[in-house]
């Protein structure tokens, strides 16, 4: 998974608040360090609203190594977006981006209106 600036971040985010850390996931897993532990932390980072309990998420990281690698990064990424979805619900609307895509609308329909009617600056 490609993360841009603001994926990382959040991605940080949610591993500074979670009780266990990606060291603790490879001993209770028992494999090399890969993407799958990642994918595991993110779904984890998912979790933390619901239960921030060291023992319980080595339990949750154990069951979900027990999955294959595909079935584990799709649940990563519904995870990651879920958490982006509430992140973006907590930080509120964008107004800088909602009043620039309304200017840029406005500009797109003002030169369609010259355009079709020929009234350019009185022209």
């Amino acid at each position: 998974m490609d993360l841009d600036f603001e994926e990382r971040r959040l991605r940080e985010r949610g591993l500074h608040e979670l009780a266990i850390n990606g060291e603790q996931v490879l001993e209770v897993i028992n494999e090399e360090p890969s993407e799958r532990v990642g994918f595991i932390l993110d779904i984890l980072i998912d979790e933390i609203k619901y239960d921030n309990q060291l023992d319980s998420l080595k339990k949750k990281a154990y069951e979900l190594a027990e999955l294959d690698s595909e079935r584990l990064e799709r649940k990563a990424k519904k995870a990651f977006w879920r958490r982006r979805i509430r992140f973006e619900e907590e930080k509120g609307p964008n107004w800088r981006l909602l009043i620039e895509r309304t200017l840029q609308i406005v500009g797109v329909v003002a030169i369609v209106y010259f355009v079709y009617t020929g009234e350019i600056l009185g022209l």
